[in-house]
């Protein structure tokens, strides 16, 4: 478990990824991508920021606020990264920290490459938000033991 912070953001990088080299994907095959990348990675990394530190609750909670705030407005990757950047520090461990990252990463590699929808891009943000709060429900916690 220690090399987790390792490893979720190249899990999350290689699924992305995958078929980019060979296939040009189109428009919904991105957005079923990312989504498929969100639900894989970003609920086992909440949960292991949990695990890790139980304070870490009321952070995701509000990045989850955050990502449903931006989702309503369509933000680009910076805008997102501002208003989860004004969430008071004090209540950030870097494990959840890592896990919000995992969402937002995400979120920017397909906000990159799309243009054609901002349905999608509303729904990739919805994902995350989504995401973050399954890592955080009761069942999730008896998933991941305390690290």
């Amino acid at each position: 478990m220690k090399n987790i912070k390792h490893i979720i953001p190249i899990l999350a990088l290689a699924v992305l990824m995958t078929g980019c080299a060979t296939t040009t994907q189109t428009s919904q095959q991105q957005l079923q991508t990312a989504l498929a990348t969100i639900q894989a990675v970003v609920p086992i990394a909440v949960e292991y920021a949990v695990a890790k530190e139980p304070k870490a609750g009321p952070y995701l909670q509000a990045a989850a606020d955050v990502m449903d705030v931006a989702s309503s407005t369509n933000a680009s990757p910076t805008a997102l990264l501002s208003a989860l950047a004004a969430i008071d520090p004090a209540l950030a461990p870097p494990e959840a920290k890592l896990a919000v990252m995992a969402g937002v990463g995400i979120y920017t590699g397909f906000f990159a490459g799309q243009v054609v929808s901002n349905a999608d891009t509303v729904a990739v943000l919805k994902a995350v938000a989504s995401a973050i709060r399954q890592g955080l429900s009761p069942v999730a916690s008896h998933r991941v033991r305390r690290v």
